[in-house]
């Protein structure tokens, strides 16, 4: 028998999950939230455990959720390097925020939606939707606990089940619609291999700093990354993208990396592997009867692969949409659309300079990145902007001192000029999202002429 009692099934307890069933529970409206993992284990990732700090103080100020803290944090950090080359050839970009421990803080957010009424059902692994006409009714599940079937109905079902999308791939075509894929392209996957390292007396020197290295042999934007967990321990990983051909195991590089960074014997705490969603997010999340959040919706970050931050905030935007959508009582997807504008707004254009900036980094490759850096051709502020998707806008006089620098290869100077012109062409296409469906379509083909790339 299917239960029919509940206004909104949430799919994975992650930060996405958990955030997302907290907002909208708090607001007086019953949510059920499932996991396929066992209670305790709910919330732990393969990743580089990075949150920046403006999201975690926009959760706090929004919604009162407290900053990581105590035991849940590893390391405070102030300082994103790119290195490129040798792992001290960079440059230093200003990036506060924590090294967090994702159990133990995904446990607590837990905790928090739990107190505000939601009903956590671990074990439980969902394996289809229920769907009427071209609206999604709810989700049908195994207890992997008893084994049992169940089917659960509900006003709207959140997909925050990750990468794996577990929602997202099986909604039929005509629901899910053209603006949102079953599945993604290999060059819009990232594979990584990642392990949580301990000294017992040795003390590393990148206390309050995260490092995304590009050594010469790793194709960009793929990266070595060096994330401190405390004075002695090191988050430590390796990933490029899927499609890349050729390449050996992600073990291996691992193993070869390390080496080159000399540090003692250690202690391996944790190790894994994982897949990250490498494009911008979706131009719709939304469907009639829901909505999908974070890595599901590829809120990842498509040049640092930072996805902790962008999952945490698509949640809150998608919990406000929810309610509003059950305030006046429709489930189309037209009444969730202020989802969509929220993440155009703060996310999208974040996201889409972002992809230009690795489509950048591409073109000039590690060599070229390393150039501009040991000639000072740019400083740690206009790389900050850069990053960011903020335009440089110089001097004739300072333009001249760069093109100098690079004296007799232009190839540089040209690439930086083109990344610039086009950053400011995509966040004014993004500032003009349509506020209805039936615009998106020319507004798709707008911004894919930017990024160059059949979005």
């Amino acid at each position: 028998m299917a239960e029919n009692d509940s206004d909104v099934v949430v799919v994975g307890g992650g930060p996405a999950g958990a955030i997302i069933s907290y907002v909208v529970a708090k607001a007086g409206f019953k949510v059920i939230l499932l996991d396929k993992k066992r209670r305790e284990k709910i919330g732990d990732k393969t990743c580089g455990y990075a949150l920046d700090y403006a999201t975690a103080e926009l959760l706090h100020s929004r919604l009162g959720i407290p900053l990581p803290h105590g035991d849940e944090v590893s390391d405070e950090i102030k300082v994103m390097s790119i290195a490129a080359g040798d792992i001290d050839t960079k440059i230093r970009l200003t990036a506060p925020g924590f090294v967090t421990d994702r159990l133990i803080y995904g446990q607590r957010l837990l905790g928090q939606s739990e107190k505000v009424g939601v009903e956590i059902r671990p074990m439980t692994a969902v394996r289809g939707v229920l769907t009427n006409g071209d609206f999604v009714d709810g989700v049908s599940y195994i207890d992997k606990s008893t084994g049992k079937k169940g089917e659960l109905r509900s006003k709207f079902v959140v997909d925050a089940s990750g990468a794996f999308a577990s929602i997202r791939r099986v909604l039929p075509d005509e629901i899910r619609g053209k603006f949102i894929t079953k599945e993604l392209q290999d060059d819009m996957v990232w594979p990584t291999y990642r392990e949580i390292v301990a000294f017992d007396s040795f003390e590393h020197r990148w206390m309050n700093e995260i490092i995304l290295w590009y050594p010469h042999d790793i194709p960009i934007p793929g990266y070595f990354w060096v994330f401190s967990k405390g004075s002695k321990g090191l988050n430590l990983g390796i990933g490029w993208i899927k499609s890349e051909e050729n390449m050996p195991s992600l073990k291996e590089e691992y193993r070869r990396f390390v080496d080159k960074i000399s540090i003692p014997e250690y202690e391996v705490q944790k190790a894994g592997g994982g897949q990250i969603p490498m494009r911008i997010p979706f131009d719709t999340n939304v469907f009639n009867g829901g909505l999908i959040v974070g890595d599901a919706a590829c809120m990842v970050h498509p040049t640092t692969a930072e996805g902790h931050g962008p999952a945490l905030e698509s949640a809150m935007y998608g919990g406000e949409a929810i309610i509003s959508a059950l305030k006046a009582n429709k489930r189309d997807k037209q009444a969730l659309w202020s989802y969509n504008e929220q993440i155009m707004r703060h996310i999208g254009p974040k996201h889409a300079n972002a992809y230009l900036m690795r489509i950048f980094l591409e073109s000039i490759g590690s060599r070229g990145l390393s150039e501009m850096i040991t000639k000072q051709f740019i400083t740690d502020e206009e790389m900050d902007r850069i990053v960011r998707g903020e335009e440089l806008k110089l001097g004739i006089f300072t333009k001249l001192i760069k093109a100098l620098k690079l004296f007799p290869d232009f190839k540089l100077l040209k690439a930086v000029s083109m990344f610039q012109k086009r950053i400011a062409e995509v966040n004014k296409c993004y500032r003009d999202y349509p506020g209805t469906e039936r615009e998106l379509e020319n507004w798709v083909k707008q911004r894919n002429s930017i990024l160059e790339y059949n979005f």
